[in-house]
C-alpha cells in the first residue's frame, strides 16, 4: 500500500508525550506497517533495522509498549489492521460494482473494448486508507490538476513578459502558475503591479547565477513573497528612490569626513 489517510490533529493529540526520536520511530513504524500490509517483525532490532533507527531501540521499545501488541506473527496495531481490512473489503466491493458494469453493456464485450480509467483502476489499486488513528472528520481530495486554468488575458501578459526577459517558457495555463497569479489580482494588485515585479526580479537577479533560477511565476508572485517585492521594486523608483539616494550620499559623504 502506498496512500494512507493522516489526520494531523489526532496524532499530534494522542503522541503529545513522546520524544522526538519516539515520534520519529512511530511515523516510520506506520509507514512501514502500511507500506508490508502487515505486523512488524517480532524482533525489536530488526524493526530498528528497517525503519533505519538502529541505534535508537530503547525509543522503538517505547512505542511498541504504547501503540501496539506483540502476538505470534510479530507486533500488530489493531487500527491499522481494521482500516487494512476496510481497504481490502473497498477494493473488492469496487472490483465487483466495475464488472458488473462491464457486462451490462454490452457493446463494452467488443475485442477492441477499452475498461473506463476508474475500472482499471479498481482491479489493480488499493483506495487511499485512514491512518492508525480516529478520524473525527471527513477528508475530501481534490485533484487541482486535473482541471485547466481559466486563462484570461491579464495571466497571459504577465507570462509572457517573464518569458520574454528571461528566455523561459512558462504556460499561463499551467494551474500552479494561474493560482499565484489570479492570488495576487484577487488581492487588488494589478497586472502593472505584477509586471513591475517581474522587471524588478530580473533587472536583480538575471545575471546572478544563484539568483536566476528564481526568476519563475512560483517564486516571484507567492503569496507570503510578492508585497515584499513590489515594495522593493517601487522603492527604487519615485520619492522613495530620490530619498535613498540622497541617504546613501549623506553617508558617503560623513564618511569622507571621518
Amino acid at each position: 500500500m502506498h496512500y494512507f489517510q493522516f489526520n494531523i490533529g489526532d496524532y499530534a493529540r494522542d503522541t503529545a508525550h513522546l520524544t522526538e526520536m519516539e515520534d520519529l520511530a512511530y511515523r516510520r513504524m506506520l509507514d512501514l506497517y502500511y507500506r508490508a500490509e502487515g505486523p512488524l517483525p517480532a524482533s525489536i532490532e530488526e524493526i530498528a533495522r528497517l525503519i533505519r533507527m538502529r541505534s535508537h531501540v530503547a525509543s522503538i521499545a517505547i512505542v511498541l509498549q504504547d501503540f501496539f501488541a506483540e502476538c505470534a506473527d510479530g507486533y500488530r496495531n489493531h487500527r491499522a489492521d481494521q482500516e487494512l481490512q476496510n481497504t481490502y473489503s473497498k477494493s473488492a466491493k469496487a472490483k465487483a460494482s466495475a464488472q458488473a458494469r462491464w457486462n451490462k453493456n454490452k457493446d463494452l464485450q467488443k475485442p477492441d473494448a477499452m475498461r473506463t480509467h476508474s475500472e482499471g483502476n479498481a482491479d489493480d489499486m488499493l483506495p487511499i486508507t485512514h491512518d492508525t488513528l480516529p478520524i473525527t472528520q471527513d477528508t475530501v481530495v481534490k485533484d487541482h490538476m486535473s482541471k485547466p486554468a481559466v486563462i484570461d488575458d491579464r495571466l497571459k501578459q504577465v507570462i509572457d513578459l517573464l518569458n520574454s526577459m528571461t528566455g523561459s517558457k512558462y504556460k499561463a495555463s499551467t494551474a500552479s502558475h494561474a493560482k499565484n497569479i489570479s492570488g495576487r489580482l484577487s488581492e487588488g494588485h494589478s497586472v502593472d503591479d505584477l509586471m513591475e515585479v517581474v522587471r524588478f526580479k530580473c533587472q536583480e537577479w538575471l545575471h546572478d547565477p544563484k539568483m536566476a533560477q528564481y526568476l519563475r511565476p512560483e517564486t516571484l508572485f507567492q503569496a507570503g513573497k510578492f508585497n515584499g517585492y513590489l515594495t522593493a521594486a517601487r522603492a527604487t523608483q519615485g520619492p522613495l528612490a530620490e530619498l535613498s539616494a540622497i541617504s546613501r550620499k549623506n553617508a558617503q559623504n560623513l564618511i569622507g569626513k571621518w
